[in-house]
């Protein structure tokens, strides 16, 4: 391989028949399956979805499955996740949304409401800075 290295660029090459990029990528899957053999091992899951840019390369999940077959007490199905590359970002996304959504409520929910005399005392002064201002 030349050039800059990637992930996809090695998951490629080991495609195409190079020997060291076929090595790496079964070293990855056997590192990837065991990760995911200790968490069967407490956790016995009846599915594991790979996912990601490695985890979407062909022929990566199967490579997984097969040192899982020697590692694993049990096997369950492993399958790669339909939300592609981006999934990472989206959950990120998706988590900080819901953080911030909290965060506002709570910051609102905390403010004392402004209702009956309170609110109308605030009304008139907000006129009242701007006729003062216009005044000027």
């Amino acid at each position: 391989m030349r050039g800059p290295v990637s992930a996809r660029s090695v998951f490629t090459a080991a495609a195409a028949g190079d020997a060291r990029a076929a090595a790496v990528v079964a070293d990855e899957a056997t590192l990837v399956a065991k990760a995911v053999c200790a968490v069967i091992t407490v956790v016995d899951p009846e599915l594991v979805v790979l996912g990601g840019g490695i985890g979407q390369a062909p022929g990566f999940a199967a490579a997984v499955t097969a040192r899982l077959r020697r590692l694993a007490p049990v096997l369950p199905e492993v399958r790669v996740s339909a939300l592609g590359s981006d999934a990472v970002v989206d959950g990120c996304l998706a988590s900080g949304a819901g953080l911030a959504w909290t965060r506002l409520a709570a910051l609102l929910s905390a403010r004392p409401a402004l209702t009956g005399a309170a609110l109308h005392q605030r009304r008139n002064q907000a006129v009242l800075s701007q006729i003062l201002g216009a005044a000027k």
